[in-house]
């Protein structure tokens, strides 16, 4: 709607009008005719506090007796701006300017050249700084602050000489403060920020005073009471300038040891002020297009130089940044970030601190290791480390509220490893919960562009993976490098998964590396893996003797709480006993003491008699807790056994409905039904061993729980924990069988009932759905006495399963969940809510005797091939001899092969495509049989010829080919065929297959050079696949290319297909035209598919032009650059000031560009821009730029002021604007 208004404004006007030809003013310094501008002295003196005050009062006298300063008064905002200050702010502006007029002769070169000083040590330390919420270096951000500064510097010079000592009143301030701050690091990066940012916001107040002081607008009340909103606007602006110096200033007044750790600006104060002057700028706008009804032409000039400001400061800030953040809507940016992480670390961090008395953990924070990390300028890694039940986690709770209260400049984020919790155990799970909280920064609708991007590219294809660990440790990387003061903190590291402990340390170092000023912060107990990579960091040990206090604190805390709630009659004396007690003997563990009070007698008078027998550590109490749960007598020993099997076998955290379900039929399976059982039963059986957090999930207060249950030499024999996978898959059977009396809603029709159908079903039976399988494989598994008997009774409950007097039962399993393609039934399809649409849903799935392959059931493959029974559809995998394979089962996998009578290619392929474990004892069956086979007469049953058997190095050939197309294990799969056989002949298919394996193929393709260098042809071919390759063929390249003896010629195909590469072109062409020896040719095709490269295009087209060799822009190359929606601005940018180039720009460029949503303004100010250029505004390049529903008000203004144009505005571009709204 704006856009459209505009442009029936402007064709209400004189269509004709001519803008002027030159929109700058003759003078050589912006036309202001007064400027309220100033400068600094050459090198102010560094006066002392006291000095400072006494001389600011002085200036205040000065400046209001002296009649010529008087006389200024009036028309000098900045004076103005001084008047209204606090007396405070006026006494430490006034310390900004020398009592000795002289001394005010501005000099900008000493301002770059004390500002550069300041940067020596950063710049020898590589340091890199913010601005604005990027990351830049040192060099990136000083040009920015010399830019503006430039900018500003030739009105501030007439100024200087009509009128020093206002001229001096903010450059003065800003030069006192440049000789003041520190050279560090924090002080630097805040130094520049502001004083860009005051410049930028300078030069704009000089063009708006330049239009309130034209002396050609006319005299009248409206004029004159528009121009006085413009210049009270300008003298708050002035206002809020000077008293953002005055409050650095400040700083500098604190004295040298509180300065030493407090930055000039901090972050908090610069968000403050660049909000402030983002309201002050709406406003000026507001009060200066009044001036538009007095004079267009004014207006017009105002409007462009206003925007050129905008541009060049968006262009400046643009240099440097590591790290592209995007605007996003709330809802999309949420399914963004849940995508990435779905872990709530906020609520794992509450429950953590809720355990936390008020007034414990600060021992940690005075601990001088603490401190020393904390102060540190170098990447840090701190071990905070104890016994089990020290209270770790409690400290680590305190050391992130400490960062976020104390810290607001840290850029933190956590994480709480739980064994409890399969998803807070892993390394993925671990990299991606840090890359969303770091992508949930101050600015709430942004989110990292390299993210975005990942998000969409799956999104897109219809796949639901999530980031990679490679690509997660990339993008961390990558955040880590452009946030402030990056803290991580991992709790509990020892309840990561085993193998993932020595990936994630590695990881830390390599971030440490990478990163400047990278602090990280873990927790673990002493085990000995961690111990060997941590003791020789900074680490910070818990001995019995420094939590005693915290301890003491909880104690007295908890006694009080139990004096108001279930102990009132507790008598200090016997309150001191207890603390005494407990004091003496915890050996510094909280969750001894948690426990034990918590078991405290109600009975005063028996108390003392339990002081004497306080048990000593952990095992003991659990011991006594146990020996007390089995005296309960009744069904609470069974319940609390059933709660505690669960809790230790189930594969997901249990929520407390789920685990309810799962007991009840632990119990019922035993023959007797328990109905009401409910939640506060089962943690009552349990006595405080089990617990419920606020999310209602079920865990172990403490992981030592876990571990003494898990110890046959602690648990007693009634609670000894064995044959566990065996009775839990015997309930979840017994489970899915009760459901066998009729088809769940077969029949409605109904979109309703279906979704209550789903909702109906008890939480267990949903788990039983999911995880009966993988219970039932684990039993066969469990090594006991009675292994045999439990495996003979499991198998004749699965055999009835799968009959078809279960059939009912079958098929609702399957209703609930498809345990192939890991998914549930789609009851949004009305279609699928009919007898049919069941039906017809039932008969796609693979069948029996797929499903016992996948499980690796061999006594029910047997039974089922004996019955004839066929896979009746494909599923995951192609087969039932695939889904064997690729899971490893290799006793059905053995069954299903002899009743084959032979092995397909197809088949190896792939199962070596999707194997995940086993590779060598899968291999080496498959080749047995393949021999076997051979030696076998083809007998064919239905009179067909019959299927020849593969020869065994056609088997071992396919399924190396299998292994080159694995995405997860393919390096470890292709190994083992390698080193288990004769040589394998690699053909041209396995290379191709390697090269074009996006996750893994640099790994396979070393494993590969690593096992059999010799015969291995690389052909250009090779080179072309491996340069389509987005996710990782810069490294593919690098080892083709590194293979010594290679003769390898670089073709314009493979440049090419470089080019094109939006994952990772830029890093290959770089290698590309780096190789020795080679003459490369960059012809139009290759600069036309890097202009169009939306992925790393801009990188791209910088390689490619600093070529030695000559290359011609053509209106192709600027078109593809145009049409660009993801880096058109930068593309452009390059191929115009390309040297010696002769660029054309005709219409279609044009059009191209106003139709670029995301950077059409940009580019179109690019374009005109062009020197001796003489381009016409067609009525087709406004229709284009009036249909952008990106920036298309923008490109709208930017034409239509475009000098000695005469645009006219039809009805259609009318209409064009109209719709776009």
């Amino acid at each position: 709607m704006w856009l459209s208004k505009i442009l029936k404004r402007k064709k209400n006007r004189r269509r004709t009008e001519d803008y002027p030809q030159n929109p700058e003013p003759s003078n050589q310094h912006d036309g202001i005719t007064h400027l309220s501008s100033s400068s600094a002295s050459a090198s102010p003196p560094r006066p002392s506090s006291d000095s400072l005050s006494l001389h600011g009062q002085t200036l205040n006298t000065a400046l209001r007796s002296d009649p010529a300063t008087s006389a200024l008064r009036h028309d000098n905002l900045w004076l103005e701006a001084h008047d209204q200050l606090s007396a405070d702010d006026r006494v430490i502006v006034g310390g900004f300017v020398p009592q000795d007029k002289g001394a005010l002769q501005f000099n900008t070169n000493d301002m770059v050249q004390e500002l550069k000083n300041k940067g020596e040590t950063c710049k020898a330390g590589n340091w890199r700084f913010r601005v604005g919420n990027h990351t830049v270096s040192f060099q990136d951000a000083v040009n920015k602050t010399l830019y503006w500064i430039e900018k500003v510097k030739a009105p501030i010079d007439i100024a200087v000489s009509a009128d020093p000592v206002h001229a001096a009143l903010p450059w003065a301030g800003i030069r006192f403060l440049i000789s003041m701050v520190e050279a560090n690091r924090n002080q630097i990066e805040s130094l520049l920020s502001g004083i860009s940012h005051i410049c930028y916001i300078t030069r704009r107040c000089q063009l708006y005073e330049a239009l309130m002081n034209d002396l050609s607008l006319p005299k009248n009340d409206l004029s004159m009471r528009a121009r006085q909103g413009l210049r009270s606007a300008l003298i708050d602006f002035y206002i809020l300038i000077l008293h953002f110096l005055a409050q650095a200033a400040r700083v500098y007044q604190l004295g040298s040891s509180r300065r030493a750790i407090t930055a000039i600006w901090s972050s908090g104060d610069i968000g403050e002020f660049e909000l402030q002057c983002e309201k002050l700028e709406r406003r000026a706008e507001t009060e200066a297009q009044v001036f538009e009804r007095f004079q267009s032409n004014h207006m017009l000039r105002l409007s462009k130089e206003l925007l050129d400001v905008k541009i060049q400061n968006d262009d400046v800030g643009h240099v440097g940044v590591t790290a592209i953040w995007d605007y996003l809507q709330g809802k999309e940016r949420g399914e963004i970030l849940r995508w990435v992480s779905e872990i709530d670390t906020l609520e794992q961090h509450r429950v953590t601190k809720y355990k936390r008395t008020a007034g414990t953990g600060e021992w940690v924070l005075r601990h001088q290791e603490f401190q020393s990390w904390q102060s540190s300028d170098e990447p840090t890694i701190l071990w905070l480390h104890g016994i089990p039940g020290a209270g770790k986690s409690v400290l680590v709770s305190r050391v992130i509220d400490h960062l976020e209260n104390d810290h607001p400049d840290t850029t933190l984020a956590y994480f709480y490893c739980d064994r409890g919790y399969q998803e807070r155990r892993n390394l993925g799970n671990i990299l991606r919960s840090y890359i969303k909280q770091l992508s949930m920064s101050r600015r709430v609708d942004a989110i990292p562009h390299s993210i975005i991007k990942r998000y969409k590219e799956i999104h897109h294809s219809g796949s639901s993976t999530r980031l990679s660990v490679e690509e997660s440790k990339t993008l961390l990387l990558e955040l880590i490098n452009s946030s402030r003061n990056p803290v991580l903190i991992l709790d509990a590291l020892d309840e990561a998964d085993v193998e993932d402990r020595e990936e994630i340390l590695t990881s830390f170092d390599l971030l440490m590396v990478e990163c400047c000023d990278l602090k990280i912060f873990i927790s673990s107990r002493r085990n000995e893996d961690i111990k060997r990579r941590l003791q020789n960091k900074g680490n910070l040990g818990i001995e019995a003797s420094d939590n005693q206090g915290d301890i003491e604190t909880f104690i007295h805390a908890q006694l009080e709480r139990m004096a108001r709630v279930s102990h009132p009659n507790l008598s200090q004396a016997l309150k001191d006993d207890i603390v005494k007690s407990l004091l003496g003997r915890n050996e510094g563990m909280f969750q001894w003491v948690t426990l034990l009070i918590g078991s405290l007698p109600q009975i005063p008078e028996d108390i003392p008699d339990w002081l004497k027998q306080l048990p000593r550590g952990l095992p003991e109490v659990y011991k006594r807790i146990f020996a007390e749960i089995q005296a309960q007598g009744g069904s609470e020993p069974k319940i609390a056994r059933a709660a505690f099997e669960w809790m230790i076998g189930s594969y997901q955290t249990l929520d407390q409905g789920t685990l309810v379900d799962l007991v009840r039929q632990s119990l019922e399976y035993d023959g007797r039904k328990y109905p009401s059982l409910t939640i506060d039963m089962v943690l009552g059986a349990c006595r405080n061993l089990l617990v419920v957090d606020n999310s209602t999930r079920c865990h172990f207060p403490h992981l030592s729980v876990r571990e003494f249950l898990e110890d046959p030499t602690h648990a007693s024999e009634e609670f000894f924990i064995d044959h566990l996978h065996y009775r839990l898959a015997l309930a979840n059977l017994s489970y899915l069988l009760e459901a066998n009396d009729s088809l769940l809603l077969w029949g409605e029709t109904d979109e309703a009932k279906w979704y209550n159908f789903i909702e109906s079903q008890s939480q267990g039976r949903i788990y039983a759905a999911i995880f009966w399988p993988s219970h039932a494989k684990l039993a066969f598994s469990e090594e006991s006495s009675s292994v045999v008997q439990n495996s003979v009774r499991l198998e004749r409950l699965i055999e009835r399963f799968f009959s078809p007097s279960f059939l009912c039962a079958y098929k609702n399993w399957l209703l609930i969940y498809d345990c192939d393609q890991e998914t549930y039934f789609d009851v949004s399809d009305k279609e699928n809510c009919s007898e049919y649409g069941a039906a017809t849903y039932l008969s796609h799935l693979p069948g029996k005797l797929y499903y016992a392959s996948l499980f690796d059931f061999d006594f029910l493959v047997e039974a089922l091939i004996s019955q004839r029974t066929e896979v009746a559809a494909k599923g995951k995998y192609e087969n039932a001899i695939v889904a064997a394979g690729a899971r490893s089962s290799l006793k059905a996998l053995r069954q299903l092969l002899r009743a084959s009578g032979t092995i397909r290619v197809e088949d190896a392929v792939s199962i070596m495509r999707e194997i995940e474990s086993r590779f060598l004892e899968t291999s080496s069956l498959l080749v047995e049989f393949s021999v076997q086979f051979q030696d076998q007469v083809p007998v064919s049953t239905d009179g067909s010829s019959p299927e020849k058997p593969p020869s065994t190095a056609s088997l071992l050939t396919a399924m190396a080919l299998g292994a080159a197309q694995n995405q997860r294990v393919g390096h470890q799969a292709l190994e083992s065929l390698l080193d288990a056989r004769d040589p394998i002949f690699i053909t041209h298919d396995v290379l191709y297959a390697i090269v074009e394996n996006e996750d893994i193929g640099d790994k396979v393709l070393l494993t590969l050079y690593k096992k059999c260098k010799p015969g291995i042809s690389i052909t250009e071919t090779v080179l072309q696949r491996a340069a389509k390759n987005m996710g990782c063929g810069e490294k593919l390249m690098a080892i083709l290319l590194d293979q010594p003896g290679s003769e390898i010629s670089m073709t314009e195909t493979v440049l090419q297909r470089a080019a094109e590469n939006s994952g990772c072109g830029d890093k290959l062409m770089a290698i590309l035209l780096h190789q020795p020896g080679s003459e490369i040719l960059i012809t139009e095709t290759v600069l036309q598919m890097a202009a169009e490269n939306s992925g790393c295009g801009g990188k791209l087209m910088a390689i490619l032009l600093a070529q030695p060799s000559g290359m011609l822009i053509t209106e192709t190359v600027l078109q593809r650059a145009a049409k660009n929606s993801r880096c058109g601005d930068k593309l452009m940018a390059m191929l115009l000031h390309q040297p010696g180039s002769e660029i054309l720009i005709t219409e279609t460029v044009l059009q191209m560009a106003a139709e670029n949503s995301r950077y059409g303004d940009r580019l179109m100010a690019l374009l005109l821009d062009q020197p001796g250029s003489e381009m016409s505004i067609t009525e087709t390049v406004l229709q284009r730029a009036a249909e952008n529903n990106g920036c298309g008000d923008k490109l709208i203004a930017r034409l239509l002021r475009r000098p000695g144009s005469r645009v006219l505005i039809t009805e259609t571009v009318l209409q064009r604007a109209a719709k776009n709204s």
